[in-house]
């Protein structure tokens, strides 16, 4: 992102009343919001991580397609975490005494959008094939959410070349907001129908129905967290 802010309502900035209200509002909705987002995702962090061990011990036996899915998603997953961190550092710690740089971005949050896209279509893919494994029916209904997976990654692809491009976090959120919605939409709407899909399928399927010695935490377990609803 280009930080020449000459075009910006903070260019040539000066403590004022007026320019410290502009830039706490600023700050609130681009720095202030990212660093909560930040706290949110290491702890989903932690949870895949959780996930990757288990299955690491458990399915040693799983095809190499499914071994090298985990695996990706796992690693993308660690590279989003860690540009997650640059970009906390580099506002909070590096440039913390620098109000003007509040106000553009760095490359690590630039790429973060479009990281996070592939994540969830790597990580939904696999979701996508055990719901075309319950039938003729839903089959359809995987290519459905695929396509709408898809349909986010362009979007977030697009967000992220506006943000390379854009002069100042002021003028990009302006720009991009219907971008942010449409690809948060459209990867909703796909999350639901695969998560329902697989709820549906576990409670027809008596062999995956909770035993009675099973607890509540296993119930959790099996339709939030293997159904992908929490971590998509």
């Amino acid at each position: 992102m280009d930080p020449s802010l000459s075009e910006t309502p903070l260019a040539g900035y000066t403590t004022t009343p007026q320019t410290s209200q502009l830039l706490d509002e600023l700050l609130s909705r681009t720095i202030g919001v990212f660093i909560l987002g930040t706290f949110a995702s290491l702890i989903l962090y932690g949870i895949c991580i959780i996930q990757f061990y288990g299955y690491v011990r458990m399915y040693r036996v799983d095809a190499t397609s499914i071994k090298l899915l985990v695996y990706a998603v796992m690693i993308l997953e660690t590279v989003h975490t860690a540009f997650s961190i640059h970009a906390c550092y580099f506002y909070l710690v590096s440039n913390y005494s620098d109000a003007i740089a509040a106000t553009h971005g760095v490359w690590s949050i630039e790429f973060i959008p479009t990281l996070q896209a592939i994540i969830t279509l790597v990580s939904q893919a696999f979701f996508a094939r055990r719901v075309s494994l319950i039938g003729p029916r839903h089959q359809a209904l995987a290519i459905f959410a695929f396509v709408l997976l898809v349909g986010s990654l362009v979007l977030a692809i697009f967000m992220t070349v506006d943000a390379v491009h854009a002069q100042s976090w002021y003028f990009f959120f302006d720009k991009t907001q219907w971008i942010t919605s449409c690809g948060l939409l459209l990867a909703g709407v796909a999350d639901f129908a695969l998560s329902s899909a697989i709820i549906v399928g576990i409670r027809r399927s008596r062999a995956a129905l909770p035993r009675p010695g099973s607890t509540r935490l296993d119930v959790v377990k099996l339709y939030v967290v293997n159904t992908g609803i929490l971590t998509g």
